[in-house]
């Protein structure tokens, strides 16, 4: 198995399991990763992104890219698009997602990472774009780094190729959340998020995704429509009431 996919009680996890080759990413392994966020959407519960072994993904399988490589500009665009529409997936999933980035994270890895909601990385963590190096360009994580990072930053380590540790990626807002013990910051994490309602946090990943873009009537109506929901009411309700609210999620 190129990846395991764990259901837990309170969260989704996809877990990248080739530590032999340092869980680089090749055609079958991305297209797992695909089947498996659109069979999790379903759950509604948030989605925890790890690796096996002592690094988190090492990017592509250069041996798979290489020997793709070889292929005509069709075929070589139809591979690039695996991992394109992987990321869009990753990026538009409707529940939170956590990345938990141990060790490193180099080429297209980063972009995972930037495609996610919370990063969770040691100081020591290594992140890198490594494509120039190896006369290639990140071109399907370009404008999710972008995105996560700044043009500036996101350029800067681009073109020189040489890396940055967590404690930087942290300041770049590229990881949320820098600690050594990456477990208890999941769990913690975790534990926050389940004290939300699952409906109004998709509603609030949707509403920020696209806030640039919103007037003043669009937010008014969002949050009319927003608050009059049955789960916006059980919510106020168990405010006023000092209880915590029990809140309705898929067990799928």
């Amino acid at each position: 198995m190129s990846i395991n996919v764990l259901k837990h009680a309170t969260y989704s996890e996809i877990q990248l399991a080739r530590p032999e080759v340092k869980n680089a990413l090749d055609q079958t392994t991305m297209e797992a990763f695909s089947e498996a966020l659109e069979q999790l959407e379903s759950r509604g519960l948030p989605l925890v992104l790890s690796g096996q072994g002592g690094l988190f993904c090492a990017g592509a399988d250069i041996q798979w890219m290489r020997s793709r490589g070889l292929g005509d500009k069709a075929s070589n665009k139809a591979d690039a698009l695996v991992l394109a529409n992987l990321l869009k997936a990753l990026a538009e999933f409707p529940d939170p997602t956590i990345c938990v980035a141990q060790g490193a994270a180099i080429g297209g890895a980063v972009g995972l990472v930037a495609c996610c909601d919370f990063v969770i990385a040691a100081p020591s963590t290594l992140f890198k774009f490594s494509e120039v190096r190896l006369g290639i360009v990140p071109a399907t994580i370009s404008p999710y780094v972008v995105r996560a990072m700044g043009w500036r930053a996101a350029n800067r380590y681009a073109l020189c190729a040489d890396g940055f540790k967590g404690d930087v990626a942290a300041q770049l807002g590229l990881v949320t959340h820098l600690d050594e013990d990456l477990s208890h910051v999941l769990e913690h994490l975790l534990g926050q998020l389940s004290q939300n309602g699952p409906a109004a946090m998709r509603n609030c990943k949707s509403l920020i995704g696209q806030a640039d873009q919103l007037g003043p009537e669009a937010t008014a109506e969002w949050l009319a429509d927003i608050r009059s929901t049955a789960e916006a009411q059980a919510g106020l309700g168990a405010f006023f009431s000092g209880e915590q609210p029990q809140w309705e999620r898929s067990d799928a």
